[in-house]
């Protein structure tokens, strides 16, 4: 296979699966329900999301840069790290950006939209960029 078919495939695939992970928790939330568990569902599987939609695929696009020998091993850790700080921030800013616009609940259920819980929301983030 050529390398545009390989690259139309990886994207295809991941396209795929953020549009599956999004609707499995939907109905994982919808099964669960609002109480307990269920909020607690919803803010997981948001934290998911977002390493899906700000992750960028970060983890697979280290491992090729590295194979390749594109980049030297020691900038990995500068690299990451500035990448997890410019990501939760892109986060952080949209987050507060729903919330100035009253739309947070699309996103987080009202029992998190202290800004407490919006800090742990960017920093459960940052923990799962690197898994």
């Amino acid at each position: 296979m050529s390398i545009k078919k390989n690259i139309a495939t990886l994207y295809l695939t991941q396209i795929a699966s953020i549009g599956i992970a999004f609707l499995s928790s939907i109905c994982l939330a919808r099964i669960l329900g609002p109480a307990g568990r269920g909020e607690q569902a919803i803010f997981s599987n948001a934290i998911t999301f977002a390493t899906l939609f700000f992750g960028f695929s970060i983890q697979s696009t280290m491992t090729y840069f590295l194979n390749a020998g594109k980049m030297p091993a020691e900038k990995l850790l500068l690299t990451l790290g500035l990448f997890a700080c410019l990501s939760a921030i892109a986060l952080g800013l949209t987050l507060f950006v729903l919330k100035q616009q009253h739309l947070l609940h699309l996103a987080l259920p009202p029992a998190f939209h202290s800004f407490r819980w919006l800090l742990v929301f960017v920093l459960a983030y940052v923990c799962t960029l690197g898994t």
